[in-house]
């Protein structure tokens, strides 16, 4: 097999092994579709939501009916944002970026906020944000676990500087992962990852929001200071959290607010963030976005958080492939995932590229709040195993079918580490894996005692240590950045 390009790494293509011509790849759907069972698929998962047990949670309600439980999703599917995105694996995002389409909500109650200590710039000062909240003696109203309070007599700086009234403040619970932001020059910022923090690709380059969890280390941070400027990002990090989170809404047509002196977002009415920022789709629509990612010359279709959505993007798929879609579809969860649903899903994703947190019970219901969470991703990661196999690629480093497993590596758990090296090897010596280091502690971790054990970095020798248990385990496919992506392909389109 030729490859187009020397600078592909053997653990990518397995000294050609690993390898499907461009020319040969059909993908799974198409087979799926041409023998009429795309079609049972979507009935059987759309009658699934009168009951709905299509993730581990087993709320039983009924969403054709538009009733929710955990993950607040009804009949329809809400899209919070769809793009290219060069921020996945170099056998993901190519060069023309990987076809991302991220679903609001999910089925461990996912918000877009800012965690309490994260201080907001105002006319009276920097104030934590829960501070903020507790200090409002506006009306207030509580639907479900979130609760709205209206401000009165306080106002903040906006992205271009001017002073903006704030309308209402919003606390939730959260349960799930915030990303915490570390930039130069300003204090660390901690958010949910749907939460938009203005940036741009380079300094001096108009700034836009673009969701916290889609940032990179390539990005800056748009500071607006007089003169204005920019802060580098130093790193960025994925920690686990259970408690509150924040968030404002400005009466002001800016729709900003300074947050460590950084601009963001804000949430721009009450119903928006109780229900999840984005928009709802009908399934004609969400195959537009499939449809529209394809056109734009994008070597995937993303479908990001799908869970709880299964039975929508099938139904929209059936659409899209009528439409012509014939790129490869990823599916990139967080391993919570049902049996059923990934039934499902056999015979119409190409890649599964699923999240293995934790081996441990009991570490899982401290940390994750999943007690059952090692189990559920144990079967279902054996599941997509038996599916779609080890991760294959075209002659460009593409990848168009298989497994690849996220990992990140936590401080002091290396136990965990190596069990989970141990499961993917006992699938195959083959599983393509990332092994992550970006873990960094914050709020909780940082401020009781009980987290005290992850309230650190992890160590050189840990990631030395958890490289070196996954060879030993016999794994030796790790991803690595290897692909020159052009400067252009991170600007805002």
């Amino acid at each position: 097999m030729v490859l187009a390009s020397r600078a592909i790494p053997p653990e990518v293509h397995g000294h050609g092994r690993f390898v499907i011509r461009a020319a040969d790849f059909v993908p799974a759907y198409i087979r799926t579709y041409e023998e009429g069972r795309l079609r049972a698929k979507v009935e059987e998962a759309l009658e699934a939501l009168r009951d709905c047990r299509l993730c581990p949670r087993d709320c039983g309600v009924d969403r054709l009916a538009n009733r929710f439980a955990v993950c607040k999703t009804g009949r329809y599917a809400r899209v919070s944002s769809f793009f290219p995105h060069f921020g996945e694996e170099d056998v993901l995002r190519g060069w023309n970026g990987s076809g991302t389409i991220f679903f609001a909500w999910c089925n461990l109650r996912c918000v877009f906020c800012l965690s309490p200590e994260v201080r907001v710039i105002t006319d009276r000062g920097a104030l934590p944000i829960g501070a903020i909240f507790d200090a409002a003696t506006g009306r207030a109203v509580t639907l479900g676990d979130g609760t709205v309070r209206f401000v009165d007599a306080l106002r903040v700086y906006t992205h271009d500087g001017r002073l903006a009234p704030v309308a209402k403040v919003f606390r939730h619970a959260h349960r799930g992962e915030l990303i915490v932001i570390a930039p130069d020059g300003v204090p660390a910022l901690t958010v949910t990852a749907n939460h938009a923090i203005f940036a741009a690709p380079a300094p001096g380059t108009a700034p836009r929001p673009i969701l916290a969890g889609d940032l990179t280390e390539r990005h800056v941070l748009f500071v607006p200071r007089r003169p204005q400027c920019w802060a580098p990002i130093r790193r960025i990090a994925r920690v686990p959290y259970d408690g509150p989170v924040y968030n404002l809404e400005v009466a002001d047509d800016a729709h900003s607010f300074l947050a460590q002196g950084v601009a963001v977002g804000n949430c721009q009415n009450f119903e928006t963030s109780q229900i999840g920022e984005g928009v709802e789709v009908a399934p004609r629509d969400l195959a537009r976005m499939m449809l529209q990612l394809q056109a734009e010359g994008c070597h995937n279709i993303n479908v990001v958080t799908p869970e709880h959505v299964v039975p929508q993007i099938l139904e929209a798929l059936l659409m899209a492939v009528e439409g012509g879609l014939r790129l490869p579809l990823v599916y990139n969860t967080g391993a919570y995932d049902s049996e059923h649903s990934i039934r499902l899903m056999d015979g119409v994703v190409d890649i599964y590229m699923p999240d293995f947190k934790l081996w441990d019970r009991e570490r899982s219901r401290r940390y994750l709040l999943a007690p059952d969470y090692p189990e559920a991703a144990r079967r279902v990661i054996r599941m997509m195993h038996e599916q779609v196999g080890e991760l294959k690629v075209n002659e460009d480093g593409l990848a168009v079918r298989g497994v690849l497993v996220r990992h990140l590596v936590m401080p002091g758990m290396l136990d965990d580490t190596r069990a989970i090296m141990g499961y993917l090897a006992g699938l195959s010596r083959d599983t393509y894996v990332n092994i992550m280091d970006q873990y960094y502690p914050a709020w909780r971790a940082r401020t009781e005692e009980k987290f005290k054990d992850i309230n650190r970095r992890i160590t050189r020798a840990e990631l030395e240590q958890a490289l070196a248990s996954a060879r030993a385990a016999g794994l030796w496919r790790f991803d690595v950045r290897w692909r020159q992506v052009p400067r252009a392909a991170w600007g805002w389109g």
